[in-house]
């Protein structure tokens, strides 16, 4: 869960904040409050930053599973890199 910092005394969900205080929290969006640690948000990576040419059609299917695709490894390279792609996009 996220890690948030209070930067003035208020109130974030049903509590009493102090100022500088450092909690969990994963509710609404508060202007008070600023995100210091916890796990990151994973971006969905652009087509520009994978080389999909230096992939085996293996990789290809494993990678197409971590963006919600699912590809048949049956298929020629250039079919499901450009699937891969316009999936991308």
């Amino acid at each position: 869960m996220p890690i948030y910092r209070a930067k003035i005394k208020c109130f974030v969900g049903n509590s009493l904040r102090e100022a500088n205080e450092e909690f969990e929290y994963n509710g609404e969006y508060c202007k008070h409050i600023e995100r210091v640690g916890g796990p990151t948000i994973e971006e969905k990576p652009t087509t520009k930053s994978i080389d999909y040419d230096s992939m085996t059609k293996a990789e290809l299917e494993v990678y197409g599973r971590t963006i919600g695709i699912e590809l048949d490894k049956r298929q020629t390279r250039e079919t499901l890199i450009s699937q891969l792609e316009s999936a991308n996009k």
